[in-house]
């Protein structure tokens, strides 16, 4: 057997421990990335945590409930105490008695409502519709700040990834333009050829520069949405298919926060007509009191108590004509609630419809994308092999890595358009 010496031993020994302490330190930054990496969940839940405009429509909300309480309390008996508390001076025939007679009056009035033309419940039914409504209004207002923070991380992401390809087109045109001044200088181009690489080194730049300009608006746009920045941006993909047209239309007129509320709006406006309505009917209550009277000098200064229990029925008859301008302008109310649901009804399929039409138009291009970028790939390494071989121009070379970035380029911006559309369509259908 061949003997292996102590150095070739120490040296298989090195090269062993400095790759596994690659390997764990290559691991390791992989790991800490992706630590800190942000995903397009985590800038919903920030939007959503920061944003103030979710914590006003809680605010309203509360304030919407109340009118449940005061529509309970229409159920409720009415109880009322009164002590009156004073002198009584009597008069006979303009002639007054030499002392006044101190009086105290004790009474308690109790009064329950039997029936009140269904008045108490049709507006605890128009209470109930008007919390529903905004209840939705909550969850709609959730709902379009999670698409304002998926549109606004998509855009960040778009401009953060075109920036670098267009800053490596600058780099590769100017590269470009070097070797051309050199083939200028030895006459194997000529003054008109050249300019040529002058623009397309100058196209470079400024496309370079409006990516930097979109970038900073872009992270300017983010940071007021989401309320913080993040850095390192994990693409956005489409976890699902969506369903059929039909299909995403039935569960968006059912789920869409935004239809509900004007749904909810309308149903309470009928319930407020139906009450305005139940003010012709008559009403049944039922009320007793009890009173004690101190002094009642028509008693020879006694005391009187007394107590009462009445069944009282009131039929409206006319009321100034108060009741009918009411009706009038009730009825007005729940058409209008009608024919505004009617319209955001309308305005939501055509909103669908034309989304749908978009993400297959975007899902189309990007499958047209994928298979140029491919074809793009596969010529930058047919000439990056030539060249290696000196049977092509490195100028083509060149050119191939640029239209390579600009494949690249368009890809990327029909994979956003495609995100961003999927993510409206889940807004629609409340599943952001």
């Amino acid at each position: 057997m061949q003997k292996i010496s102590k150095l070739e031993l120490y040296t298989s020994f090195f090269y062993q421990k400095t790759f596994c302490v690659f390997f764990f330190l290559q691991f390791y930054s992989i790991t800490l990335q992706n630590s800190f990496a942000t995903e397009i969940q985590d800038a919903i839940d920030s939007a959503k945590a920061n944003n103030r405009n979710i914590k006003l429509e809680n605010i309203k909300l509360k304030s919407t409930k109340t009118l449940k309480s005061e529509a309970i309390s229409e159920f409720l008996p009415n109880v009322k105490a009164d002590v009156q508390y004073g002198n009584r001076n009597s008069f006979y025939r303009g002639q007054s008695y030499d002392r006044s007679t101190k009086q105290e009056v004790k009474e308690i009035l109790f009064e329950q409502p039997i029936f009140d033309g269904m008045h108490s419940i049709l507006k605890y039914r128009e209470a109930k519709y008007k919390i529903k409504s905004g209840e939705a209004l909550v969850s709609d207002k959730i709902q379009e700040i999670s698409f304002s923070a998926t549109q606004s991380y998509c855009n960040l992401y778009r401009y953060q990834e075109l920036t670098k390809f267009y800053q490596l087109n600058q780099n590769l045109s100017s590269e470009l333009l070097s070797l051309a001044k050199r083939r200028k200088n030895i006459k194997l181009i000529d003054k008109s050829d050249f300019i040529k690489f002058e623009y397309e080194a100058s196209i470079a730049e400024e496309k370079y520069l409006d990516s930097l300009n979109r970038l900073n608006k872009a992270k300017f746009d983010y940071e007021i949405v989401i309320g913080q920045m993040h850095e390192n941006l994990i693409a956005p993909l489409i976890k699902d298919e969506l369903p059929n047209a039909n299909e995403i239309l039935e569960n968006a007129i059912r789920q869409n926060p935004n239809l509900k509320s004007y749904r909810y709006n309308y149903l309470a406006s009928k319930a407020s007509y139906n009450s305005e309505k139940s003010n012709f009917l008559p009403k049944v209550s039922l009320s007793a009191t009890a009173s004690n009277q101190s002094n009642v000098v028509y008693l020879n200064n006694q005391d009187l108590n007394s107590r009462s229990l009445f069944l009282n029925v009131s039929v409206p008859i006319f009321q100034k004509g108060l009741e009918f301008s009411s009706l009038t302008k009730a009825k007005y109310n729940k058409d209008a609630a009608l024919e505004e649901y009617e319209i955001a009804r309308e305005e939501m399929e055509k909103e669908i419809a034309k989304s749908l039409e978009e993400y297959r138009f975007y899902k189309e291009l990007n499958n047209s994308n994928e298979r140029l970028l491919s074809l793009a790939e596969e010529r930058a390494n047919s000439i990056g092999e030539k060249i290696n071989s000196r049977v092509e121009d490195p100028i083509e070379f060149l050119r191939a890595k640029i239209e390579l970035n600009d494949r690249k380029i368009s890809h990327l911006n029909s994979q956003m358009d495609l995100a961003i559309t999927y993510y409206k369509i889940k807004y629609f259908l409340s599943e952001l």
